[in-house]
């Protein structure tokens, strides 16, 4: 670490994932805008070596690019559908392909990962359009039961999807969510968005303000299918939750999950101290391994319950 650079991690292997988002953007990035901005963070996410023997497929799901990535232990069957984070206006499922691979290795099966279109060329909904698009096209492929898994922006848009397939009616229901550390109101009002301060470079007050505005584009922050938290949960599948008990977006998890407690939900929050937002993306945090251990044991659990048909 530069000693001009504050240490703000306890744990060394913390300061070592903090360093990497203070330093992902160049100036050449940042001198580029947004285009710039998604080149260096799927630049960060693809320095982090794959599982050898993954494999990785692309795919038109109803006309919305995907891959499906498969870990080497997972059946071939496609089980759960990821939506990677970047609020809404950056990531690319090429940049998730490591993450989703742990994923796959802990649910034991294929996990389709979406490229939905992002702000601000494409402003909400159009990310949940292409989600309900995607998923439709997977209960086509497969009969068995389904999970869906979401990080950041990608952890509300996954909620949201529950939320419109529910409504919807046409197409079957997933078995159970994975959430990391929700991007779930777009108002940006939760409490630990100021408590947070800049302890967390890859989300703070001013950047979550943009990306929300850039999404929404004027659009009410309030609509249930931007903020899950201000919607009906109602009815949903059970959800695992994870995130930083110091991160920016902590209230949005809390506050999802007594949503969803409030609606009859079987919800569960883990919180890991001394951790960034997002921490399960950087595989070589200790966090990272108990996150996956703990989504293993949900969709095991998940699975038992439910019925099997002949």
């Amino acid at each position: 670490m530069d000693q001009q650079t504050p240490r703000t991690m306890q744990r060394d292997v913390a300061q070592r994932a903090y360093d990497m988002v203070a330093g992902f953007v160049t100036p050449e990035d940042a001198a580029r805008g947004v285009a710039g901005m998604r080149d260096a963070y799927e630049r960060l996410l693809v320095g982090f070596p794959v599982e050898a023997g993954t494999d990785v497929d692309p795919v038109d799901a109803n006309g919305v690019p995907c891959l499906v990535v498969r870990a080497p232990s997972a059946d071939a069957a496609i089980r759960a559908i990821h939506f990677h984070g970047g609020g809404y206006m950056v990531g690319s499922a090429k940049g998730s392909i490591e993450y989703a691979a742990r994923v796959s290795k802990a649910l034991g099966a294929a996990v389709l990962v979406v490229d939905y279109r992002l702000a601000p060329e494409y402003p909400f909904p159009a990310a949940v359009e292409d989600a309900r698009a995607a998923y439709a096209w997977l209960c086509t492929q497969t009969s068995g039961p389904l999970f869906i898994s979401g990080e950041s922006a990608g952890g509300g848009l996954a909620m949201a999807l529950g939320m419109a397939c529910r409504d919807a009616g046409d197409v079957r229901m997933p078995v159970g969510y994975f959430v990391l550390s929700p991007f779930a109101d777009l108002t940006v009002s939760g409490e630990s968005v100021s408590a947070a301060g800049t302890i967390d470079p890859f989300a703070n007050a001013d950047m979550l303000t943009n990306l929300a505005a850039g999404c929404l584009q004027g659009q009410d922050a309030r609509t249930s299918l931007a903020s899950p938290i201000y919607g009906d949960l109602s009815g949903l599948a059970p959800v695992l939750m994870a995130c930083s008990e110091v991160e920016a977006l902590r209230s949005d998890a809390e506050r999802l999950q007594a949503a969803l407690v409030s609606a009859g939900v079987v919800s569960r929050l883990i919180q890991y101290p001394d951790t960034l937002h997002i921490f399960a993306i950087f595989p070589f945090l200790p966090e990272s391994d108990a996150v996956m251990a703990a989504l293993a044991n949900f969709g095991a659990e998940v699975l038992e319950q439910v019925p099997t048909t002949n």
